[in-house]
């Protein structure tokens, strides 16, 4: 089983600072645990079915009032 590095960051989609046009990120829920991996681009999340991107913060449709956790790959 292989293990990737994670780091989290703030609960925002941060804007490119470097010349990156797209990267995975898993999403998790605080309230209900449900992840996701997603791809962001340029600071926006590509569309997902159960995951919003509002505003610079993602969230779950549980119903979750607290934005989720994003990890990105380092």
């Amino acid at each position: 089983m292989t293990l990737l590095a994670a780091r989290e960051r703030e609960t925002v989609v941060l804007p490119v600072s470097r010349p990156v046009l797209s990267e995975d990120a898993m999403v998790i829920c605080p309230k209900c645990k449900a992840m996701q991996s997603v791809q962001i681009s340029e600071g926006r999340m590509t569309p997902t079915r159960k995951f919003a991107q509002i505003g610079m913060r993602v969230f779950h449709d549980c119903g979750s009032e607290k934005p989720c956790r994003i990890l990105h790959n380092i």
